[in-house]
C-alpha cells in the first residue's frame, strides 16, 4: 500500500484553499474523489452547491496531475460563477452549450486572474493530447457524415485554437459545410455575455445540424445540468479583463507538490496507508487532550524580530515614546516541561479493532504532543521500528500509522530498551513512557525489569491498553503494577491519559 500525492491531507487542504479563494462571494463546497461514480473529471453542481474534480482524470506524473488538478478547479469555480443552466433545455442543446460555454468561462477566469493561466493551459494541453482525431470511428460514430461529428469539432476547436494547433483528423465533405455554417457561432458563443446567449447559440447549432440524439461521448469537462436553483446569480461577463484567450502565459504562484510527498525516499522502508481518515478521527481527541493537559507556564515577552518581522523604523518614529514594539508577558504552556514515549504493539494478536483503537490512541497522543511542541517519539515492536522522526510533517508519521499492520511477534523487550534509550537523557522534568499493549509478551519478565530500570531513571510508564478483553485487562494490571488505563474506546483516551499526566506532574 502507498499514499498517492492527492491522499496527503495537506494538498488535498491546498487544493480546496485554492479553488475556494478564486469563488468569490459564491457559496460551493470543494471536494477532490477518486470515484468516476460521483466525478469522471470534473463537475458543478449547482443543486447541491458542490464542485468535484477527480485528480486521477488525466494520466501523467504527480506534478503534471497536481497542476491539471489545479485547472480543473478553476474551471469549475469558473462554471460557478458564470454560468446559469437552463432548465427546460433537451439534453443534447445542454451538451452543446456546455461544450461552448466551457471556452467561455476559461476566457473570464484567464482574465481576471492571471496566476490560474498556467494551470488552465495545462489542461488544454492534455485535453489535446488526449482525444482522437476526428472522423475516427468510434463507439455509435461510424458513419463519417453523423451531425455529431460537427459538435464534437467544436469542441476540439477551443483547444486546438487556444495552442495555436491544427485540428486533428477531419470532417466528412457534409460535415465541413456543416462546420463553416457553425464555427461563427461557436466563436461568438465564446465572448457571449451570459450563459443565456450561449444557450441560445446553441439551439440554432442544434437546428442547424438536425440533432436529436445526445451525444457518444461527454465532453472532457463536464457542468451538472441541475435546474438552475441556486441562491445567487450567476456574475455578468467581466469588461475588460476578460480577453485572455492563451497560450503561453508563463505560470504563476505555487504549481508544485509540497516538497518531500512525491517518492519514497527515506520513507520506502514504511508501509504507508492515506492519513486523511485517521488524522479526522484523532484530530478532535488530540483537541481535548491538550484541553485537559495542565502544563507548567511560563511568561514570554515575544521578540519582536523572529515573531511579527522586522522592525519599521517608521512606525517607531511615529510613535514616539509609545514603545509599540514591546507587548506584555502572558503565561504560556511550557512545552520543555514533559516528554513523552510510545510504544505501540504491532503484534499478531491485536489484528481488527485493537490495531485500529491503536492507531488511533497513537495518532491522539502524537497530534497532541506536536500542537503543544512536546518532544516525543513513537516506536512500535517487535524491531525498535521508529513511527516519528524529528524532522518531518506530522501527515507522514500518520501515513506510517494509518498503514501499520499487527503482524510482526511480541518480544517487547529491545524495542523498550530503544525507547530508554531516547528518554533517558532528555532534560524534560517530567518524562513518561505509554505502552500501548494487549497484556500478552513473550518476554513478560524482561518487560518488569525494564518496568524497574525506568522507575529508577525517573521515567513514568504507563501501561494503556484499548478496549481489551477482561482476560487482557487482568493481565495488563499484573503486568504493570497498578499503572494500567484501561481505556474502553479511543474516545475515553483524553480525560483519562490527561488525569494521570496531571497527576505525574503534582507529585
Amino acid at each position: 500500500m502507498t499514499v498517492q500525492w492527492w491522499q496527503w491531507p495537506s494538498v488535498e487542504r491546498q487544493l480546496v484553499t485554492f479553488a475556494k479563494s478564486f469563488l468569490g462571494p459564491h457559496a460551493f463546497a470543494v471536494a477532490l474523489t477518486v470515484d468516476p461514480r460521483i466525478c469522471r473529471v470534473g463537475v458543478c453542481d449547482f443543486e447541491r452547491r458542490e464542485i468535484a474534480v477527480n485528480p486521477t482524470a488525466i494520466a501523467g506524473p504527480p506534478r503534471q496531475q497536481y497542476l491539471i488538478t489545479r485547472g480543473l478547479l478553476v474551471h469549475e469555480v469558473g462554471h460557478a460563477r458564470y454560468t446559469t443552466p437552463r432548465a427546460e433545455a433537451a439534453p443534447v442543446v445542454h451538451q452543446v452549450a456546455n461544450c461552448l460555454e466551457d471556452e467561455r468561462i476559461e476566457r473570464i477566469m484567464g482574465g481576471q486572474f492571471w496566476s490560474v493561466r498556467g494551470a488552465l493551459t495545462a489542461v488544454c494541453r492534455a485535453s489535446y493530447a488526449a482525444v482522437g482525431p476526428l472522423g475516427q470511428p468510434r463507439g455509435d460514430l461510424q458513419d463519417p457524415d453523423d451531425p455529431r461529428w460537427v459538435v464534437i469539432a467544436a469542441l476540439h476547436w477551443r483547444w486546438a485554437q487556444r495552442l495555436d494547433e491544427p485540428l486533428k483528423g477531419d470532417l466528412s465533405p457534409r460535415n465541413r459545410r456543416l462546420w463553416r455554417r457553425v464555427r461563427p457561432l461557436v466563436e461568438r458563443a465564446w465572448v457571449a455575455p451570459d450563459t443565456g446567449r450561449v444557450y441560445d447559440l446553441a439551439e440554432e447549432i442544434v437546428r442547424i445540424l438536425g440533432l436529436v440524439q445526445a451525444m457518444p461521448e461527454p465532453p472532457l469537462v463536464l457542468v451538472a445540468p441541475g435546474r438552475g436553483t441556486r441562491s445567487d446569480a450567476a456574475e455578468p461577463r467581466p469588461g475588460g479583463a476578460a480577453a485572455w484567450q492563451g497560450p503561453g502565459e508563463p505560470q504563476a504562484g505555487e504549481d508544485d507538490l509540497p516538497a518531500g510527498l512525491v517518492g519514497t525516499g527515506d520513507y520506502a522502508q514504511w508501509t504507508m496507508a492515506p492519513p486523511g481518515p485517521l488524522l479526522r478521527a484523532a484530530e478532535p481527541l488530540a483537541g481535548e487532550l491538550v484541553a485537559r493537559l495542565r502544563l507548567p507556564e511560563v511568561a514570554r515577552t515575544p521578540d519582536w524580530s523572529d515573531r511579527y518581522g522586522r522592525l519599521s523604523v517608521r512606525a517607531a518614529i511615529r510613535s514616539q515614546d509609545a514603545t509599540p514594539f514591546v507587548v506584555a508577558a502572558e503565561p504560556e504552556p511550557d512545552p520543555t516541561a514533559v516528554a513523552v514515549g510510545v510504544l505501540l504493539d504491532r503484534s499478531g494478536s491485536m489484528q481488527g479493532a485493537a490495531m485500529e483503537a491503536a492507531r488511533l490512541a497513537t495518532a491522539t497522543l502524537h497530534l497532541a504532543c506536536a500542537e503543544l511542541g512536546i518532544w516525543h517519539a513513537v516506536t512500535a515492536f517487535e524491531g525498535a521500528m521508529p513511527m516519528v522522526r524529528d524532522d518531518e510533517v506530522s501527515e507522514q508519521t500518520l501515513a506510517r500509522l494509518a498503514g501499520l499492520q499487527a503482524t510482526s511477534g511480541t518480544r517487547i523487550g529491545p524495542s523498550y530498551e530503544a525507547l530508554l534509550t531516547q528518554l533517558g537523557p532528555r532534560p524534560e522534568v517530567l518524562k513518561v513512557l505509554v505502552l500501548i499493549h494487549d497484556g500478552e509478551p513473550e518476554d513478560g519478565s524482561k518487560v518488569r525489569q525494564l518496568n524497574a530500570d525506568a522507575a529508577d531513571a525517573r521515567i513514568e510508564v504507563l501501561g494503556l491498553g484499548v478496549a481489551l478483553e477482561a482476560k487482557n485487562r487482568a493481565a495488563m494490571r499484573e503486568l504493570f503494577a497498578g499503572r494500567f488505563i484501561d481505556c474502553p474506546t479511543p474516545a475515553a483516551l483524553a480525560p483519562l491519559l490527561a488525569g494521570v499526566v496531571n497527576t505525574f506532574r503534582q507529585t
